[in-house]
């Protein structure tokens, strides 16, 4: 019997799970979810690459006579059943634009460019992001000094008219708080935006188990103050600055954006009571207190105690509800994007619901949430056709959301943000 069948039997055993989980994604216990997340996410946004290596391999056992013994042809029906898939994703990936043209639609009256041309081909051929030639990276600029370190931001902005005024639009990567860097995330989002005439930052913070919260919310409000302060002499125009952030950095966005003025017991940033003019939370950890874990990955909790706040929820919970922006929502938030994706293992979808409509009962700011079908967290990291269309997105409500003047209402006042964050009249 050639062993070539057995091989090709080998690759059809070997694809049919992370064909089935991407259909079916785990949410619980914590390890199956975790596991989900890492298959799901390599499969439904890299379906294009998949097909093509096992297009290529199934190709060359089938041509030395794989399909002459019946496991080769047990290989090759998984195989049929995982291209499927593989293509059902791709389909289904390049319906995001659609979906997110019609959450803007329906929320902000916002209708779609008929003109406006497609996701770029070229882009998507390669799996990881490509910064464009016509965008420029100004790199390792030094924002704070802290802990006997330097934490770093990186600027990115199309070249040419340097003194031009740009709006800014600050990015904080994920991790759990615990690994990352703003090297790793955002990306796509950061080139399609500089791109287009925004001054773009992707800032460090601090990470547990070293640092402990609140000294990554402090380094992002600290990062935030040196846009506001520095950013003009790369063409920022401070008087529109916008923040985002994927999973653990939509936390930290979305904190930016509802607690101006509050330092957190934390050393003050300058200028922190201005707050920002709009926010985009990409599947972000909105509730560090979600007491029946629908709405986070249940081995997130003992991390949280353990490693980034060193302390157990049920001793502390006024801490972890400080830290939540689903306890921080006022009526004095700015205007907010909310992006997460149905197959989300690590950040369920039920959480963008539940802090989207509790956004909408509070805030006088427009609220819009977009689902994406199918996706996994961290599912913009590639430059996948969700991915594409999500960015595509963000800069239709960042845009919209600067041509209308709806950013942040009077800056609040520091006592202001004290009193709520303590629950004082």
């Amino acid at each position: 019997m050639s062993m070539s069948c057995w091989w090709l039997l080998g690759l059809g055993l070997f694809c049919a799970p992370f064909a089935w989980n991407a259909v079916r994604p785990a949410f619980r216990p914590a390890w199956r979810a975790g596991l989900s997340f890492f298959a799901g996410w390599l499969t439904a946004e890299l379906p294009f690459h998949h097909l093509a290596w096992q297009l290529a391999l199934a190709g060359v056992w089938i041509g030395t006579g794989a399909l002459a013994e019946p496991p080769g042809w047990v290989g090759l029906g998984l195989l049929l059943a995982n291209w499927a898939v593989l293509v059902f994703h791709l389909l289904r990936g390049l319906q995001s634009r659609r979906a997110l043209d019609a959450a803007l639609s329906e929320q902000l009256g916002l209708a779609p460019d008929p003109n406006e041309a497609g996701p770029p081909w070229c882009r998507l051929l390669l799996p990881w992001p490509i910064r464009p030639r016509g965008v420029e990276r100004i790199e390792r600029i030094a924002y704070r000094q802290v802990d006997g370190r330097e934490l770093h931001l990186d600027l990115y902005r199309a070249r040419g008219g340097e003194q031009r005024a740009r709006p800014v639009f600050l990015y904080l990567h994920g991790g759990g708080w615990i690994v990352g860097n703003r090297r790793q995330q955002g990306l796509p989002l950061l080139h399609f935006l500089a791109e287009r005439g925004w001054l773009t930052a992707s800032a460090d913070y601090r990470l547990a188990p070293r640092a402990t919260w609140p000294a990554m919310i402090a380094d992002a409000k600290h990062a935030l103050a040196w846009v506001r302060e520095h950013g003009q002499r790369y063409g920022a125009d401070p008087t529109f600055v916008a923040v985002g952030g994927g999973s653990a950095g939509g936390q930290l966005a979305s904190l930016l954006a509802l607690t101006a003025g509050d330092d957190f017991g934390a050393e003050p940033a300058e200028g922190d009571e201005i707050g920002v003019q709009a926010c985009v939370n990409l599947y972000g950890v909105n509730d560090l207190c979600d007491d029946d874990l629908s709405r986070i990955n249940p081995g997130m909790r003992p991390m949280l105690e353990r490693w980034v706040f060193k302390s157990r929820l049920n001793a502390n919970r006024a801490r972890f509800e400080r830290a939540s922006p689903l306890h921080r929502i006022q009526a004095q938030a700015p205007p907010f994007l909310v992006i997460n994706g149905s197959s989300d293992t690590m950040v369920p979808l039920a959480g963008a619901l539940r802090f989207a409509r509790a956004l909408r009962e509070v805030s006088g700011a427009p609220v819009v949430l977009g689902v994406v079908r199918g996706a996994q967290h961290a599912f913009d990291i590639f430059p996948s056709p969700r991915a594409l269309a999500t960015v595509r997105c963000a800069y239709r409500f960042l845009e919209h959301v600067r041509a209308r003047g709806k950013g942040c209402p009077p800056p609040m006042l520091r006592d202001e943000s004290r009193k709520q964050a303590s629950g004082q009249p």
